[in-house]
């Protein structure tokens, strides 16, 4: 049974890895970034894996490379982003690291709460990350 999550997984991840890889070279990578990583049913999926992560060595052990090489990609076009930008004043400036783990947290918890069908502070918090997207990259170039 294992081998056949496995290759599930694998499959999912590998297009995923791929999607990530294209959107790091998009003109505006950051929101091509939290497009994928945002996706509702990715997101489901992804719940789903480290549900049965818990309960499965291999499988935990599959989803930590990979959250490892999903990671490092962000990070590197955070950081790529971040050393182009002229920072706006602030005591505030996160690392790269820092920025790709907010993203894929605050993707798990959108996901996780709509699941249970709640919505409550969702279109603040987008807000806020648009807000801050656009002050890295300027506005979304599709409305």
């Amino acid at each position: 049974m294992d081998e056949l999550f496995l290759a599930v997984f694998r499959r999912g991840a590998e297009a995923n890895l791929a999607r990530l890889q294209r959107a790091a070279e998009a003109e505006n990578p950051l929101r091509a970034l939290w497009e994928i990583t945002s996706e509702p049913r990715q997101g489901t999926l992804n719940i789903e894996f480290i549900a049965l992560a818990n309960h499965r060595e291999v499988i935990r052990t599959e989803l930590a490379s990979y959250t490892r090489q999903f990671r490092q990609l962000q990070e590197a076009v955070f950081a790529r982003v971040l050393d182009t930008k002229t920072r706006r004043d602030s005591d505030i400036e996160p690392t790269p690291a820092a920025l790709g783990v907010l993203m894929a947290g605050l993707s798990r918890i959108l996901a996780m709460d709509d699941l249970l069908g709640i919505d409550d502070g969702h279109a603040d918090v987008l807000a806020l990350l648009d807000e801050y997207l656009t002050g890295l990259q300027g506005p979304d170039p599709t409305p």
